[in-house]
């Protein structure tokens, strides 16, 4: 079925009728929108290059040592893996969780997906490129019921 119009709360937050949950994220020309009949987040930012320093900072040292080991697991950049985890915060944040809510690597799938945990969520990201972008996108999605079996 379709969805029908989409409205904007006051808080910015995609709401439609028909009892479907809806989640969206833009960069630059490029919107991502997931729909899902319970709660749903996504989230798409730029990869892009800092400091060692300035990843710790944004993400603090639990998160930045996360992106360590997904880097490692995932054979990519530092930068790659730290815009992995914060699309997951994102997405965590639209789910209603706590920026300090605990987050850790599950497993990478065969197509270079990575997932991680945060309690009973799980928030699947994917790094790469989409249509004529040049630079890299980092993509995570976080569905409310998804459990583990991801």
């Amino acid at each position: 079925g379709t969805l029908g119009p989409v409205y904007r709360r006051v808080d910015g937050k995609p709401e439609v009728c028909c009892q479907q949950e809806v989640s969206a994220s833009h960069t630059g020309e490029l919107t991502m929108a997931i729909a899902a009949v319970e709660l749903v987040a996504c989230d798409v930012e730029p990869v892009v290059s800092q400091s060692e320093r300035m990843w710790q900072d944004v993400l603090n040292s639990d998160r930045y040592g996360l992106a360590e080991l997904i880097a490692d697991r995932m054979a990519e950049t530092r930068d790659s893996a730290a815009t992995r985890v914060w699309t997951a915060i994102e997405c965590l944040k639209k789910m209603g969780r706590d920026f300090d809510t605990p987050l850790l690597f599950h497993s990478r799938t065969e197509d270079d997906w990575a997932v991680l945990t945060a309690g009973s969520l799980n928030v699947a990201t994917w790094v790469g490129q989409v249509r004529d972008t040049e630079e890299e996108l980092a993509f995570g999605i976080c569905p409310e019921n998804c459990g583990a079996s991801v």
